[in-house]
C-alpha cells in the first residue's frame, strides 16, 4: 500500500523539520505529536438529516450506498442521483474512484483530536472511537482534500502529489505534525483541534470499512447551534414552522431522542 511505504519519507522530512525548529519548539511540537497519536481519530461532519437517518439505519451510508438507496426509492436511475447529489464536484470524483479500485467502497472523514470538526460538511460533528477501524489496511489519511487538492473540474489528477500525501494510521501524527506543527508550537493546547481544520483545509481520512453506531465515541455540536435547534423543536410548541423548520425540528427530536436514551454522546462544544 502506498501510505505504508511512504513511511521512511514522513519520518525523514518530519526529523529534517524538527530539527530546524529552536528546542522550546521542539518540546512543544513533540506533545502536540503526542496528542495526535493518543487521540487522533477520524470524524464525520453530518447535517442533521444525516445523522437521523444514521441514527435510524445505525449504517453511514458512503455516496454509492446513499444513490442506490436513493433510486431503489425513486425508480431514478443511480448514476444521475450521483451526477446532481456531487454537481460541480461530479467529474472530479468520477476520475479519482476511476484511478483507485475498490473506490466505490471508499468512506471519508478527517483526521480530528477534537473540536467541531469540518462544519461546511455539516454542524454535527461525528468522531469515531481512536481504534476504529481495527486492523484495517484500506486506511489512509491524505495531506488533503482528496477533490480539491488533488483534481482540477477537468478531471485531471496530480498523482505524484497524491501518492506522495497518503501517510498510513500508525504515521498519521507525522502528517498532522508536518502540516500544522508550525503553527501548534505558538498556538494555545485549546486551539490545536481548530487547526487540523483552519480554513476548511482537512487531513482526508479515506477507508473501507462499515461505519456502525458502535463505532462512535461522541458527536460534537457548538453550544450555539445545539441551542437553536432546540429552541426551534421545544422553546414553543403554539409556534407556527415553516416546512422547512418543521423539518429540521423533526431531525433534531430524533437525534435528542437518541441523547436520551443513551445511544450516543451529544457534547455542547
Amino acid at each position: 500500500m502506498i501510505a505504508e511505504a511512504n513511511a521512511p519519507a514522513w519520518e525523514a522530512r518530519f526529523t529534517k523539520m524538527r530539527a530546524s525548529l529552536p528546542p522550546s519548539e521542539q518540546v512543544r511540537l513533540d506533545h502536540f505529536m503526542e496528542v495526535i497519536q493518543q487521540r487522533g481519530a477520524i470524524s464525520i461532519n453530518m447535517r442533521p438529516s444525516v445523522l437521523r437517518d444514521f441514527l435510524q439505519s445505525e449504517k453511514y451510508l458512503n455516496i454509492y450506498e446513499w444513490c442506490a438507496e436513493q433510486a431503489r426509492l425513486s425508480g431514478r436511475v443511480a448514476s444521475q442521483i450521483f451526477a446532481e447529489k456531487l454537481g460541480a464536484y461530479h467529474v472530479r470524483r468520477l476520475a479519482f474512484d476511476a484511478l483507485l479500485t475498490r473506490a466505490n467502497q471508499f468512506r471519508y472523514g478527517a483526521l480530528s483530536i477534537g473540536g467541531l470538526g469540518a462544519q461546511h460538511y455539516g454542524q454535527f460533528c461525528t468522531a469515531l472511537r481512536t481504534n476504529f477501524p481495527e486492523r484495517c489496511p484500506s486506511l489512509a489519511y491524505l495531506w488533503g482534500d482528496s477533490l480539491n487538492s488533488y483534481t482540477d473540474p477537468l478531471g485531471n489528477i496530480d498523482e505524484p502529489a497524491l501518492c506522495a500525501g497518503a501517510a498510513d494510521h500508525i504515521h498519521r501524527h507525522l502528517i498532522g505534525a508536518l502540516k500544522h506543527g508550525s503553527h501548534a508550537c505558538k498556538a494555545a493546547e485549546s486551539e490545536w483541534a481548530g487547526l487540523l481544520f483552519a480554513d476548511s483545509d482537512i487531513i482526508e481520512a479515506v477507508f473501507i470499512a462499515d461505519v456502525s453506531l458502535a463505532a462512535v465515541e461522541e458527536v460534537r455540536i457548538a453550544k450555539a447551534d445545539y441551542q437553536q435547534l432546540w429552541d426551534l423543536a421545544f422553546a414553543d410548541y403554539g409556534r407556527k414552522l415553516k416546512d422547512a423548520e418543521l423539518a429540521l425540528a423533526f431531525d433534531f427530536v430524533k437525534i435528542r431522542r437518541a441523547e436520551v436514551d443513551a445511544r450516543i454522546r451529544l457534547t455542547r462544544c
